[in-house]
């Protein structure tokens, strides 16, 4: 691309209105926090404007990935459909699960599961749900009071 027309892209894409802005809820590691707390101090900028500044940047670069990833050359789309439709069939017999750990009620099996990467219950109606998982199946494991903390298939 063009100087020109990269500076032009660059200039539109900045461009946003600033002043009409949405509300959002974000949750980060306390690490990334204090780093964002000191670069807003260093930079006189507030906590939003450097995260709107890294959207914008992380949008930036995910859009000109996508780019490089729509080049691909049509024989490799055809190789991808004709894998597609070989794995249709298997892929339509896979099923997702979602698993509390049960952490508040269970440390110790929290931490079993997260290291021998398996899923367990031990209460009725549970047991049963486990036991419908196959192979090719994926989990995830979620804790309560922080989200999605692992996942496998």
């Amino acid at each position: 691309m063009s100087v020109r027309k990269e500076f032009l892209k660059n200039s539109l894409f900045n461009q946003v209105d600033d002043s009409v802005s949405a509300p959002i809820s974000i949750r980060l590691p306390t690490v990334l926090n204090n780093e964002l707390d000191e670069l807003s101090l260093s930079l006189d900028r507030s906590k939003s404007s450097l995260i709107s500044e890294f959207i914008k940047a992380g949008i930036a670069a995910a859009n000109e990935l996508l780019k490089e990833h729509s080049l691909i050359s049509d024989e490799m789309k055809e190789q991808f459909v004709d894998q597609r439709e070989d794995n249709a069939a298997s892929f339509m017999d896979r099923k997702t699960f979602m698993l509390n750990t049960n952490y508040n009620n269970d440390e110790e099996t929290h931490f079993d599961m997260l290291k021998n990467q398996e899923a367990a219950a031990f209460c009725k109606g549970w047991k049963e749900y486990i036991s419908q998982l196959s192979k090719g199946d994926t989990v995830y494991l979620y804790q309560s009071g922080v989200g999605i903390i692992a996942s496998g298939g």
